[in-house]
């Protein structure tokens, strides 16, 4: 029993012990992967910025237009 689970834990040292081009191609994957999340995350809050500021001008333009109109 003991020798068994020594042997596997022998096994999961050994995965997390990577060589250090399979290192690097897992950080140039995070990287890549942070990247677009950042960009994502960017072209959201500028999405969101431009319909703030849509809304705002809309509301504007309709408090300001009714009493043009009535005169």
């Amino acid at each position: 029993m003991f020798k068994t689970v020594s042997r596997l834990s022998c096994r999961r040292y050994k995965k997390i012990f990577l060589s250090p081009q399979e290192l690097l191609s897992n950080a140039t994957i995070i990287i890549i992967i942070i990247i677009i999340i950042i960009i994502i995350i960017i072209i959201i809050i500028i999405i969101i910025i431009i319909v703030i500021i849509i809304i705002i001008i809309i509301i504007t333009i309709t408090i300001s237009s009714p009493p043009i109109s009535s005169s």
